[in-house]
């Protein structure tokens, strides 16, 4: 069994352990993601990835590649030939290249440039890019020269064909040292064919072969020394000798000369070719680097597409986790765990991890196979994905602390072979936080305490938390232990949660639950898993009453928790129907406002044109007079004159008097009117100070106060009263100010202005309008419309008692 490997002063020079990194099983999380690499040198990357880098850089540079990917597809295409050994013998100056190896390396450089041409779309991959390609040398010229390695990569495919093999036109010596090298073997394969017709009879085969480069026939063992010729050997049945006619010698001498010219120019074009790649070495490595850092950042946005992964973001000491779910138990990672891991889980439900720690040290309780460890895993294991610059699975709005260091103590840690115990691979475990514990850390301790008897620990594990938050680090401790839970809840800087149990079902529901400390539900888990009754009951017995009260009461509680979760779900529900009512609302009265102001259009309209025509007829009347007058009339003639002008004046018929108000409170079926707005209906019901009115075929509410009662009048106007009496309102009736708290700026001018409107027909002097603080948008809107209003004088912002300065009072002209 591998053993972990515990360190302590040497953990402050590192964000994690390895000890760390493997009970959070990071590792495990790093090979699902690069099975998704297309080379091995991009898997190799992310599997040497270690957190406490720079995570902000590789996040941007990963979502740069998860966006190009999506826009035009992969941008490090599938390699079957490892590239790694070749990057490796090019770092090594000795180490000779195969022609393979030549092969690859143009591969690589044709690759690099497709890639770099992609990577030119991202400024901040192109950024990327030339980083990763910088020399790492002293030179004036840090950038490699990529017009070199170009022709490079097009050398070499002038001189190697796909196979490898030198191409006949790689060099004019070569092309004609192969024409003679045929021509020779032509010749010599009709000489030896005539040859065997002519002397088929004392031949094994009437076929030609080669033997040591020399074309040959076979001689039957029982003809050797009826032809002249050379004999190079007996043939594997032992039957034939393989022949060398004496006319052919001179012959294969020449073809093995002319093979032997061909072989030696092959040779020195493949070592030069050699010697130029191994010149380029440097620029094809950093080239190689590239190609696997990208092939990671592809893999990266692979991973968080499968897997519905966010990056999040880093920020001080928050912790906020919204539908956390681990790596390695989200079912959309199955296959692909299977195929990096060799291991499938089936996992039956996944329920995600919502936590937001408040405090700094958070002990988390609950019963066995509840999902505490899993709490504790995922949030430790997301910490260090993200400062890997890595993506995890959650929602957006996932939020993780900035941290220097990490220390997760989980599980079993006893070792046969070191003759270590389950308690004190915890103690050393301890000791490894402790080495690290201060701002800026995050310690992770399963099941503190345990493994030892339950008094001693449960005092050493009150003793930690008390350290822990004397250090001012975050925390996360997973316990059993009532008395820690206890002391949780008590300390300031400290928070007690538990796995939620399902006591009535007697499962765990993976649920954490702020505030509470949950038991270990231990009797209900053996109960589940069939222990026999006796055992269970005699058991219980011994917990004794007051444990059997306390788990009632931890019911009791859940319970309840569980009543004001649904309330409060209930409560939501209720507020965004109320806030769709407020919706409707807002519109219907913005449609009565605009019903009013057309209303308002046509009777100003219709005053102005009775106005005209009064003032036509008094115009007409004084002319008649006048008349009269100048014709030398008794001296009543104009004081008769007079009473009949005022008598034509009244004769136009004038609009049907408006209802009037009656100072009686209304009552159900009442003809009503809003006292601000102008609509007008029927009252249908009065609930306390609410009513329910209806108009314009809607159910209007609205406050009692907010509504009068209106009387049809019976009286018609005054036949010779002056019109100003039926048209001018009493400074008694209207209102000194005005609220426009909340509205938007357009309705709140259209409401302003038919308000002062109504001031100076009511004989105001000054009034307020109520505007309140806010962005400013409104008061200046506000301001703006009084200062070029004609009919104020001034205006200024409200005093300490009249709002300051979320109002403005203004003064109107003639007051």
């Amino acid at each position: 069994m591998q053993t972990r490997r515990h360190t302590s002063a040497a953990a402050r020079a590192v964000f994690a352990s390895d000890s760390s990194l493997e009970a959070l099983q990071y590792f495990e999380t790093l090979a699902v993601c690069a099975a998704l690499a297309s080379t091995d040198v991009g898997r190799e990357t992310l599997l040497s990835l270690r957190p406490g880098g720079d995570a902000e850089e590789r996040r941007r540079d990963s979502l740069a590649a998860a966006d190009l990917v999506a826009r035009g597809g992969a941008l490090v295409p599938s390699w079957e030939t490892p590239l790694g050994p070749l990057l490796d013998r090019l770092d090594d100056e000795r180490a000779d290249l195969e022609v393979s190896e030549v092969l690859l390396a143009a591969r690589l450089v044709t690759a690099s440039e497709q890639l770099l041409e992609r990577l030119g779309e991202s400024e901040v991959l192109a950024a990327a890019a030339r980083r990763l390609t910088q020399q790492e040398t002293d030179e004036e010229e840090s950038e490699e020269d990529l017009p070199t390695v170009a022709a490079l990569a097009l050398r070499i495919r002038r001189t190697l064909d796909v196979k490898g093999r030198v191409r006949d036109d790689a060099s004019p010596k070569l092309g004609q040292l192969r024409r003679q090298v045929r021509s020779h073997r032509n010749e010599l394969y009709e000489s030896l064919s005539s040859y065997t017709r002519n002397n088929a009879d004392n031949l094994a085969e009437d076929t030609v072969t080669v033997r040591d480069g020399r074309l040959s026939v076979l001689l039957s063992s029982g003809s050797r020394g009826r032809l002249q010729g050379l004999i190079h050997g007996r043939s594997g049945t032992g039957k034939s000798y393989y022949f060398e006619p004496l006319e052919v010698v001179e012959a294969n001498n020449g073809l093995q000369a002319a093979t032997a010219e061909e072989e030696a120019e092959r040779l020195r074009l493949l070592r030069e070719l050699e010697r130029a790649v191994r010149e380029r070495a440097p620029a094809l490595v950093r080239r190689g680097r590239l190609l696997a850092y990208v092939d990671s950042l592809q893999a990266t946005a692979y991973f968080a597409a499968r897997a519905r992964a966010v990056f999040p973001l880093l920020q001080g000491e928050s912790v906020r986790l919204f539908g956390a779910r681990h790596p390695l138990l989200e079912p959309a990672l199955a296959e692909l765990r299977e195929s990096a891991l060799g291991t499938r889980v089936q996992i039956d439900r996944l329920v995600p991890l919502d936590l937001e720690l408040a405090e700094n040290v958070l002990v988390v309780t609950g019963p066995n196979a509840g999902g505490k460890t899993v709490a504790l895993k995922t949030l430790g294991l997301f910490v260090a994905l993200a400062h890997a610059g890595l993506p995890v699975p959650a929602e957006d709005g996932t939020v993780l602390p900035a941290l220097r260091h990490l220390v997760a103590e989980v599980g079993d840690e006893q070792s046969l072979l070191e003759g270590r115990s389950t308690f004190s691979a915890q103690l050393l475990g301890i000791k490894e936080a402790l080495d690290v514990a201060g701002p800026g850390a995050l310690i992770l301790l399963d099941e503190v305490g345990s493994g030892t008897n339950p008094e001693e620990g449960a005092a050493l594990a009150c003793a930690l938390l008390e350290e822990l938050l004397e250090r001012d680090c975050l925390a996360l401790l997973t316990t059993h232990l009532v008395q820690v839970a206890a002391l949780a809840t008590e300390l300031d800087g400290a928070l007690a949660m538990a796995m939620e149990f399902d006591a009535e079902r007697g499962l765990p529901t993976y649920r954490l639950s702020a505030e509470a400390a949950g038991g270990s539900h231990a009797l209900e888990l053996a109960q589940r898993l069939e222990l026999p009754s006796r055992l269970l009951a005699r058991a219980d017995e011994l917990l004794g009453s007051e444990h059997r009260k306390l788990r009632s009461l931890i019911a009791e509680t859940e319970a309840l928790k569980r009543e004001l979760e649904e309330g409060r779900a209930a409560l939501l529900e209720s507020q965004e129907q109320a806030a769709t009512r407020a919706l409707e609302i807002d519109e219907r009265l913005e449609q009565l406002e605009s019903e009013r102001r057309k209303v308002r259009s046509v009777a100003e309209k219709s005053l102005e044109e009775f106005r005209v025509e009064v003032r036509g007829q008094l115009e007409e009347a004084e002319q008649r007079m006048r008349r009269e007058l100048d014709a030398g009339r008794r001296k009543d003639v104009s004081r008769r004159a007079v009473k009949r002008v005022f008598e034509e004046v009244s004769t136009p018929q004038l609009p049907e008097p408006a209802a009037a108000v009656s100072k009686a409170p209304p009552a159900v079926g009442d003809d009503v009117r809003h006292k601000l707005l102008g609509w007008k209906g029927r009252l249908e019901s009065v609930e306390g100070d609410r009513v329910v009115v209806a108009a314009g075929g809607k159910k209007l509410r609205c406050k009692l106060g907010e509504i009068e009662k209106l009387v049809a009048s019976a009286k018609a106007l005054p036949k010779r009263r002056k019109p100003k009496v039926s048209t001018q309102l009493r400074s008694s009736t209207a209102l000194s100010e005005i609220n426009l708290i909340g509205e938007r700026v357009e309705p709140a001018l259209d409401r302003l202005d038919a308000y002062v409107d109504q001031a100076v027909l009511g004989g105001l002097h000054t009034f307020r309008v109520v505007h309140g603080h806010g962005s400013g948008r409104l008061r200046d809107a506000v301001r703006d419309f009084l200062k070029r209003h004609p009919s104020v004088a001034e205006m200024r912002s409200g005093e300490a008692g009249e709002g300051g300065n979320g109002a403005t009072v203004a003064k109107l002209r003639g007051a």
